[in-house]
């Protein structure tokens, strides 16, 4: 096993980590009972009336795990599993849950990818900037500099005058 791999294999396992608790999150589960219109089901507006929390009741009935079965065991993907007395309650809340799951990651990496181009955009901005500043200011400086030119060669006064000097010393 290479380095890169060991390291692609860490990264992917917080990634999936990360969706993981993503998955089972107060906030999707919210998002998946507004949009999903969960409410109205059986188990969860009979829930609600006996006093509890619609988002807690299915975070209680909802299982989030890794892999698959059989040699999927290890596969990095989610598995996500709901309890309900009524089989197209299940279905409709994790039909509800994925859209909310999948609204959300689209929606984070549609902004993240927009952000990243916003910056690279500014970063090439200011180092054409800074660029051209420099090229004036060296432009500038070698104006100054007294030289004398000698057929198609160009001397720097000062380095001869500072050779002479040295010749002499010597």
């Amino acid at each position: 096993v290479s380095t890169a791999q060991a390291t692609g294999d860490v990264i992917n396992e917080a990634l999936l980590a990360t969706h993981m608790q993503l998955s089972a999150s107060h906030r999707l589960i919210y998002d998946a009972i507004d949009n999903g219109q969960l409410r109205q089901l059986k188990s969860v507006s009979e829930a609600i009336d006996l006093g509890a929390n619609p988002v807690d009741f299915i975070l209680k009935n909802i299982e989030v795990e890794r892999g698959g079965k059989g040699t999927a065991k290890n596969a990095l993907v989610l598995s996500v599993i709901c309890r309900d007395s009524d089989a197209k309650g299940a279905a409709q809340i994790l039909d509800a849950i994925y859209l909310a799951y999948q609204t959300y990651v689209e929606t984070h990496s549609r902004s993240t990818s927009e952000d990243a181009a916003e910056l690279i955009e500014a970063a090439r901005l200011e180092n054409e900037t800074e660029l051209v500043s420099a090229d004036a200011d060296y432009r500038a400086f070698i104006q100054t500099v007294p030289v004398l030119l000698e057929g198609d060669q160009v001397r720097d006064i000062h380095k001869t005058r500072l050779d002479k000097l040295e010749v002499e010393l010597n």
